[in-house]
């Protein structure tokens, strides 16, 4: 949550930004990869039966999880 102040009348307003998170997909549809948008994750994972995929909250994370899938 972050509190935004108005350079008009001065009200301080409360705006969520949304969490950061990465999709790692280790077995899909033509391919494996990180991605930031879960709508680009699931072109590759939906409707196949032995797709893998998982979240992170952090590149670092995603990039581990990788790696640990293909090892």
């Amino acid at each position: 949550v972050v509190n935004v102040q108005c350079g008009s009348c001065g009200e301080v307003n409360c705006a969520s930004v949304p969490k950061k998170v990465f999709h790692v997909v280790v077995a899909g549809e033509g391919g494996v990869g990180i991605f930031n948008s879960s709508v680009h994750a699931d072109a590759f994972v939906l409707g196949v039966p032995a797709a893998v995929r998982s979240k992170a909250d952090s590149w670092e994370e995603a990039i581990s999880a990788m790696k640990t899938a293909l090892a």
